[in-house]
């Protein structure tokens, strides 16, 4: 799988990586982290094929859920299509989801053929019963005007910077985002999505990376944890960096013009 298709998915904020490298000189700082995140998720045209291990607070492990991801990221504007692949429970189900320049998100959910009815859905709700949310998916706390350099912490068995993205926005669910940044990897290993208490809502951690023939790093394997103890093993098992989009991919988004905008500013 090329690095791009993970980049541009730029899953839950986490897998948005850039060529891998020497250390670098002198420690970024937190706006030319998030400056280099946005950057690296631009992407024309991908598909990214997801497998998810829910495993509930006892410990019990379900069946395991594939799904597809197609998008577009650009300046302006980033879009996303779900597709459930299995079980039989998700099979064509879809979510879109759409983030404006102002970083406010709308989703739609609708099942194959869309003629069967489109109804909003909250951006922050979980994908198929797992821990997988849209929200993250889009990551726009890496738009957020507020980035703070908040000292060096490790994840993964590697060395990060770490970086306090902070919401304009007091009513937020999300608060605050800390991301544990690997500037050589170009890759965010750790990520906690913090609420007005600074209370944890979701964990994402990275568990296994590697490099694809060019050398460049990206995320095969992560878990979300979420606050109720349950999580989500995530593994990217199929990938496409130049995938062409299909005149009908975004077409619930098309239909349906925002007639109001849900998000975190």
């Amino acid at each position: 799988m090329t690095t791009k298709a993970v980049c541009a998915l730029s899953l839950l904020g986490m897998l948005a990586g850039a060529a891998g490298g020497a250390e670098p000189a002198t420690a970024p700082s937190a706006a030319a982290l998030a400056k280099s995140v946005r950057q690296v998720r631009f992407s024309d045209g991908f598909e990214v094929r997801l497998s998810l291990t829910v495993i509930d607070a006892d410990g019990h492990r379900a069946a395991p859920i594939k799904l597809a991801v197609v998008g577009q990221f650009g300046v302006d504007k980033a879009r996303l299509v779900v597709r459930g692949i299995s079980p039989d429970a998700v099979r064509d189900r879809f979510v879109a989801a759409e983030r404006d320049p102002s970083g406010r998100l709308r989703v739609l959910q609708y099942a194959r053929p869309l003629a069967d009815g489109v109804a909003e859905a909250d951006p922050l709700a979980r994908l198929f019963g797992s821990d997988l949310v849209v929200w993250d998916m889009l990551s726009p706390w890496w738009d957020w005007p507020q980035q703070s350099a908040a000292g060096t912490g490790a994840a993964a068995g590697r060395d990060c910077a770490v970086v306090r993205s902070q919401a304009n926005l007091l009513a937020a669910q999300v608060r605050e985002v800390v991301s544990c940044v690997d500037a050589a990897l170009g890759l965010a290993l750790k990520t906690e999505l913090l609420d007005a208490r600074r209370a944890p809502v979701r964990t994402m951690a990275v568990e296994q990376v590697l490099r694809n023939v060019s050398g460049v790093a990206f995320v095969k394997r992560m878990t979300i944890t979420s606050a109720d103890k349950s999580a989500t093993e995530v593994e990217i098992y199929a990938g496409d960096e130049n995938y062409a989009i299909a005149a009908d991919t975004f077409a619930a988004l098309d239909a349906h013009p925002p007639a109001g905008t849900q998000g975190n500013k």
